[in-house]
């Protein structure tokens, strides 16, 4: 069970939360720092909107480097290591703004019964098949609550326990997923009642997000919308995304993109920043339609090359209306990206 005052460390790594938690336990805001190979020096890592520091510079100006195990490493890379659970994650920023609502204040979520938290990289979001290790799970660990979630079983006598179960003790649970190898910012309902509100904003397209990807090559226009549908190819033990002819329900899929920065680096790669805005939520959409585009993201493994040490892919921005004391806002949050 957590008990007031510090978090332990590891739990820190695990879950920089973003939001204040109920116990009083209070996550730390420090900038991390990765080290600098070059000169053996640490720099602290800064939102990209800050030009005059280091990051700044080895990000945009340079290139060619990602944070990755809390080093500076080389993007273009093949020498993919195992990445760490306690990675870190950093939280880059979070605003409230009071606006004006027309609608039912009652149905946006309450702040308070929202955490937003930064999932790192080959975490699982829900339980697999084959793996309950996901960030649902740790966030029960981490308050001492029982799991809201566990690996599917074939005995149903076992799974309408844990139905039941579920349907009278609420834990908390993310109203939304992002793919395994994806990192960035998580919404997280602590209450039945934010849950059923955040997830009916996601499902009416009423929530912001917006992503940052390295594609491979340089991307010549400067922004665009894909509308292209997407679908699944069912196998034997699992689904496959994809926007070629399949038989079955294609859904509609809507991205808009802009590009961040064209890069060349000194070995003469080619790659482009993109700044990715989808506006629906399907399976491996952003991933696909990239590989549309024929610039697939680097260091996808399903849909591109294995070329970096992880999928260059992360969820920096996310933005929905909540109530606060009766009153209506505009909360926007910010998760640093490592790249």
């Amino acid at each position: 069970m957590v008990t007031k005052g510090r978090v332990p460390k590891l739990l820190c790594n695990f879950l920089p939360w973003v939001s204040v938690l109920s116990f009083d336990a209070k996550p730390s805001h420090e900038l991390r720092k990765i080290r600098n190979p070059f000169t053996n020096r640490q720099i602290q890592l800064r939102p990209s909107s800050d030009s005059n520091c280091k990051w700044h510079h080895f990000v945009h100006e340079v290139g060619g480097y990602m944070a990755y195990d809390s080093e500076l490493v080389p993007i273009f890379t093949t020498n993919r290591k195992q990445i760490l659970k306690e990675e870190w994650f950093t939280l880059n920023n979070l605003t409230m703004e009071k606006i004006t609502y027309d609608g039912n204040i009652a149905s946006l979520p309450k702040r308070d019964e929202l955490l937003f938290v930064s999932k790192p990289p080959g975490l699982l979001t829900l339980p697999g098949k084959f793996d309950s290790d996901c960030l649902a799970n740790r966030v029960n660990q981490f308050y001492g609550l029982q799991s809201s979630d566990v690996a599917p079983t074939n005995n149903s006598s076992t799974m309408k326990k844990i139905k039941n179960q579920k349907k009278k003790i609420w834990v908390p649970r993310p109203c939304h997923r992002l793919d395994k190898d994806t990192s960035g910012i998580i919404c997280v309902a602590k209450t039945r009642n934010a849950y059923k509100a955040t997830s009916a904003m996601f499902e009416n397209r009423q929530i912001k997000k917006s992503y940052v990807a390295l594609v491979e090559g340089i991307v010549n226009e400067n922004s665009g919308t894909l509308n292209i549908p997407i679908g699944s190819i069912q196998h034997s033990d699992h689904k496959v995304w994809s926007v070629a002819p399949f038989a079955g329900n294609k859904r509609e899929a809507l991205t808009e993109w802009r590009v961040s920065r064209r890069h060349k680096t000194k070995d003469g790669h080619e790659y482009t920043r993109m700044l990715l805005e989808p506006k629906t939520g399907r399976g491996h959409q952003l991933r696909l339609h990239m590989e549309f585009l024929d610039h697939s993201i680097l260091g996808d493994e399903l849909h591109g090359k294995d070329n970096a040490p992880r999928l260059c892919l992360h969820a920096e921005y996310l933005e929905l209306l909540v109530q606060q004391n009766g009153e209506s806002y505009r909360c926007s949050c910010w998760c640093l990206p490592p790249f």
